[in-house]
């Protein structure tokens, strides 16, 4: 069959199964979002670099002299989706003499409001509902741990640089401060970004241990972020003039990530990512008291 006529059959293939064609190309070229990942387990090196797709990787190291240290852990995962989220913990129970553990997990992405129709009134800013959440947790002994989400109109690698949202997370414990160190958050709020313009993410969490000191420790923690358009702002701001926003203008991420779910999976999806935070500070506080009774 000639080139032509394919297309021809498709086109009427389409129009009978009621699905609509896809849209054509938009004018916005947004890079490719970039799992950037380090993980180490004393002398164990992980992966470590950036992969345009999602992660994730876990390292052991079992020590020659069982009886004179444990195991060391760490594992990390960058997951891609409407909803992006990093992951990192790492634990050992009697370590040897100034190990060396880190895990790190960071996800870098673009992000644009695209208008695909015109509006009945001119947009200049369209209201983007962000939410970000996340949480660090660390035993006594000499870890760090941060974390943080942001999002710039400029391509930024420091976090309070960022000029439309950010927000950072940050806890470190030396021997004798206490038995466990947290920070947290957990934001909604309304950003007004303007249409056409790229504006660059991320969302990071990592632990890292250099100790001076043998001894028991563990560091967890998680960061995620998603977008959504503020349909409630924008009818507040325009009162009787306003219309659907979804009907002319949508929120467009890097291509490598995957598309937006339906309503129904969207919100089964956001009920999963609530219960796996909160799993996630369980098992944070259960792991720490475990090793400080060990």
């Amino acid at each position: 069959m000639q080139p032509s006529r394919i297309a021809v059959a498709l086109g009427m293939w389409i129009a009978a199964a009621g699905v609509p064609p896809p849209a054509s190309a938009g004018t916005i070229a947004l890079g490719d979002a970039l799992s950037r990942i380090d993980i180490m387990c004393m002398s164990v090196q992980g992966t470590a670099g950036s992969f345009a797709q999602p992660m994730t990787d876990s390292c052991e190291e079992h020590p020659s002299n069982g009886s004179s240290s444990g195991t060391t852990r760490a594992t990390l995962s960058a997951e891609f989706g409407d909803l992006l989220m990093t992951s990192v913990s790492t634990d050992c129970v009697s370590c040897p003499f100034a190990p060396s553990t880190r895990s790190s997990s960071r996800i870098s992405f673009e992000l644009a409001v695209v208008q695909h129709a015109s509006p009945p009134h001119p947009l200049t800013k369209v209201p983007v509902r962000i939410t970000a959440e996340g949480a660090v947790g660390v035993s006594q002994l000499g870890f760090i741990a941060g974390g943080g989400t942001y999002l710039s109109s400029t391509l930024q690698t420091i976090f309070t640089n960022a000029d439309v949202f950010a927000h950072t997370m940050l806890t470190f414990s030396q021997g004798g401060v206490g038995p466990f160190l947290s920070d947290d958050y957990a934001i909604t709020d309304t950003l007004d970004l303007i249409p056409e313009q790229v504006y660059f993410g991320n969302t990071y969490v990592g632990c890292n241990q250099n100790s001076s000191a043998p001894g028991d420790w563990a560091c967890s923690g998680h960061s995620s972020v998603s977008f959504v358009l503020d349909q409630a702002a924008f009818d507040a701001t325009m009162g009787g003039q306003t219309f659907d926003l979804s009907q002319y203008v949508s929120i467009e991420r890097s291509p490598n990530l995957v598309p937006e779910p339906p309503a129904q999976a969207l919100g089964a999806a956001s009920l999963g990512a609530i219960a796996l935070a909160a799993r996630g500070r369980r098992f944070l506080r259960g792991r720490v008291a475990a090793i400080l009774r060990a």
